[in-house]
């Protein structure tokens, strides 16, 4: 029902949240749409995510897979980095992350292993009822995300080692050079 409310009002990407990993119908229907699918990887083994990617590209080609641990709050040990890099071997798609962890130091290594994109809950005070909001972050620490987030993809550069202009002054106070 929702998924067809979604489609009848043309939402330009669909969100498919952890626990409807293993909805194959589900799945089916979104692919089917043709929109834009970011899919969540939270709850599901190796296995269960093979078959969803499955599903999901027999009529769409445009997913973005995040590497997620569905505890609120998650704890560090649990939530798997390195499944970003795995991910990035396995397929041929968009890889990203969705943190249930407090602060924003996860997400900003995220980005720094290859995350393209970034799921954060956010909250307008952490005190406030639910299982979500202790595991967001406020408004403030949004900011500073990204702010550390668009640092880090600046500092990540280029593939290709250089000398850089700026460099060369320390080269011709410090260098050193032999003469006879």
């Amino acid at each position: 029902k929702s998924l067809n409310f979604l489609l009848s009002i043309d939402v330009p990407l669909i969100k498919i949240p952890s626990v409807e990993i293993k909805n194959f119908s589900f799945l089916e229907k979104c692919s089917i749409s043709k929109i834009p699918i970011i899919l969540s990887t939270g709850t599901a083994e190796q296995e269960d995510v093979d078959k969803a990617l499955a599903v999901l590209t027999k009529n769409n080609d445009e997913i973005i897979l995040l590497q997620c641990t569905s505890a609120y709050p998650s704890k560090l040990n649990e939530i798997d980095l390195n499944v970003i890099n795995s991910y990035k071997k396995k397929y041929d798609c968009p890889i990203g992350f969705s943190g249930h962890e407090p602060g924003i130091n996860i997400p900003i290594g995220a980005v720094a292993i290859g995350a393209k994109v970034v799921e954060k809950h956010v909250t307008l005070n952490k005190k406030m009822n639910g299982t979500h909001h202790l595991a967001s972050i406020d408004m403030e620490e949004l900011g500073r995300m990204i702010a550390g987030i668009r640092e880090i993809e600046k500092a990540l550069g280029s593939f290709d080692k250089k000398n850089y202009k700026s460099e060369n002054v320390l080269v011709s106070i410090l260098g050193k050079s032999l003469v006879a």
